[in-house]
């Protein structure tokens, strides 16, 4: 695993590189940081490397010191552990909270039960659904609120919502204050701190584990498909997207909790209601269009697993293959949940 990470670092799509050199209290540490004195140091004006190796050699004291500190450091890893825990008992790295197609492109495995599984959307089947269900000035509106938005509609999973609540309206505030009018959350200037992360200006949507959309796609369906005249008035004012879009937030994490709680689809909705008023007709239309996404991702999925192939013979290539089918397993089984649950918030709210 090791040998992996290491060749996985040089991509910048690869883990989160770790440290080269550490100091005594074992933090991080450049090596331009790193302070030599006396016969040890290089004669930077020279920069012969036989004349600094024959430097090195003549103090073998000091070489001695130096060699004996670095191979202290050699082959370790220090881990901070956040609770307290016995000597000798076992203890466990996390990879942090993330779906099954990112463990598996950055670390090589997946899990068969994630609670942070995330199926990724293409963002221009979201555009086409509005397209389809409103009109096409509807899907170019929409289009440029994500450009222009991009940070307010950032993805953030379910599961770490309901965690880190306080964390993420800190935030909202935050951005509130780096752009006093509005007129610019999201766009490239404010964006450009999280381009290494982002291949363009969009927000990312995803269908979460056990099978709901992600409420930044949940919300930003409300606001696509809402009338003409709410329409207009939300895109003509940024202060009431900055308090519409994490308010309709709020709305579906507690809507979803509820149905996962093992609540009827009325009372999920009644309360939900009691964090933000949303009509059923509106909850009724989202869940129209995720389902029709889902299906459609779930078509995909199909053909992706039909170009796995047959089973391979070679070990170290049945580990990928296993590995790649493990992971279409995982996100067929949460799009399907997702169909079977909000073809179900259809039926109830529609009748």
């Amino acid at each position: 695993d090791e040998d992996e990470e290491d060749s996985e670092g040089e991509d910048q799509d690869a883990g989160e590189e770790m440290p080269l050199l550490v100091d005594e209290d074992g933090n991080p540490v450049e090596e331009d940081d790193i302070e030599v004195d006396g016969d040890e140091a290089m004669d930077e004006s020279n920069g012969n490397d036989d004349e600094f190796e024959d430097v090195d050699s003549e103090d073998e004291s000091g070489g001695e010191d130096t060699d004996d500190e670095e191979e202290k450091w050699v082959d370790s890893l220090d881990m901070v552990v956040f609770k307290p825990c016995r000597a000798n008992s076992e203890v466990f790295n996390t990879y942090g909270e993330h779906g099954s197609a990112y463990l598996l492109h950055r670390y090589g495995f997946c899990d068969t039960q994630n609670p942070f599984e995330a199926v990724s959307l293409d963002v221009n089947e979201v555009i086409k659904a509005f397209g389809v269900s409103k009109s096409e000035k509807r899907a170019v509106d929409i289009t440029g609120l994500m450009t222009r938005f991009r940070i307010l509609f950032a993805a953030c999973h379910r599961a770490k919502e309901s965690e880190d609540e306080d964390d993420d309206e800190e935030s909202g505030e935050e951005d509130g204050d780096e752009d006093v009018d509005g007129t610019s959350t999201g766009s490239s200037d404010n964006g450009s701190e999280n381009d290494d992360s982002k291949t363009d200006d969009m927000p990312e949507f995803s269908i979460d584990a056990p099978g709901h959309p992600s409420t930044n796609l949940a919300a930003i369906l409300v606001l696509g498909l809402s009338e003409d005249s709410v329409f207009s008035q939300l895109v003509e004012s940024s202060s009431l997207i900055r308090h519409y879009f994490p308010a309709m937030c709020r709305f579906w994490t507690v809507f979803q909790n509820r149905l996962d709680d093992g609540a009827s689809v009325a009372a999920a909705l009644r309360d939900a209601n009691k964090e933000t008023a949303v009509k059923k007709t509106s909850v009724v239309l989202v869940a129209r269009v995720v389902v029709a996404l889902a299906e459609r991702r779930l078509s995909v999925l199909g053909q992706d697993s039909a170009a796995l192939g047959t089973k391979p013979a070679d070990s170290q290539q049945l580990l990928r293959w296993e590995s790649a089918k493990q992971l279409r397993t995982n996100e067929r089984k949460t799009l399907q949940q997702c169909i079977k649950t909000y073809k179900k918030v259809i039926n109830k709210l529609s009748a």
